[in-house]
């Protein structure tokens, strides 16, 4: 399952870029903050990650103004799916969790387009031949669990054959977090994505040069 691992868990600092030149408030989190999170995840320190990501979302507020909140959700989901894969917490408990983020907004992280969904894993991948759809199956690094299913309703067409092999990331409003019924400790959750849009690395680091 490993063949075509994106090490998915290097959030680019590109996407955080902005606020780190200016000046921290309130609703930012610090670049040692971040450097603490990503070193966890880097390591698969789950519990480390998750402590962080629940904590620093605390300090947030829950605030969907604050900038890069979506993509602290996202890794605390994803840290959180880590933690039951490596049998550090139950499902009973990851049901309660997700509930907290169900209407609210993620950002995934850099993954490659794909024009087509095949045996591929980390992929945006073009789903059921829909264009306003995408498919990525999520894994640790080892590719040994798939972390999560992510299936995205997106708000336009996307031309993925013109992007294919393109660097992305997606955003949009978590309609449905469901963790796996059968308890598996390989497949963990469902996410089920609305009103998603993708967003081309090429155009966040040109827009990123401009500030």
């Amino acid at each position: 399952m490993k063949k075509i691992i994106l090490i998915l868990l290097f959030f680019s600092f590109t996407v955080f870029s902005v606020s780190a030149q200016q000046a921290k408030t309130s609703d930012e989190l610090t670049d040692k903050q971040w450097e603490d999170l990503f070193t966890a995840l880097g390591s698969e320190n789950w519990d480390t990650a998750f402590d962080l990501s629940t904590k620093y979302l605390k300090q947030l507020k829950d605030n969907d103004e604050a900038k890069s909140i979506g993509n602290l959700r996202y890794i605390c989901l994803y840290s959180a799916a880590g933690k039951v894969s490596a049998g550090k917490m139950t499902y009973e408990k990851l049901g309660e969790l997700v509930k907290d983020f169900v209407g609210k907004k993620l950002v995934f992280p850099f993954r490659q387009i794909s024009a087509k969904c095949g045996s591929g894993l980390n992929f945006i991948c073009f789903s059921d031949g829909v264009k306003n759809k995408a498919l990525v199956a999520a894994t640790n690094q080892a590719g040994t669990s798939i972390l999560a299913f992510e299936y995205l309703q997106l708000k336009e067409d996307f031309d993925y054959a013109k992007y294919d092999g393109k660097e992305a990331a997606v955003s949009g409003i978590a309609k449905s977090i469901v963790p796996n019924p059968n308890k598996s400790p390989i497949v963990i959750l469902r996410i089920y994505i609305s009103d998603g849009f993708i967003m081309l690395r090429d155009e966040i680091e040109k827009k990123t040069d401009k500030k």
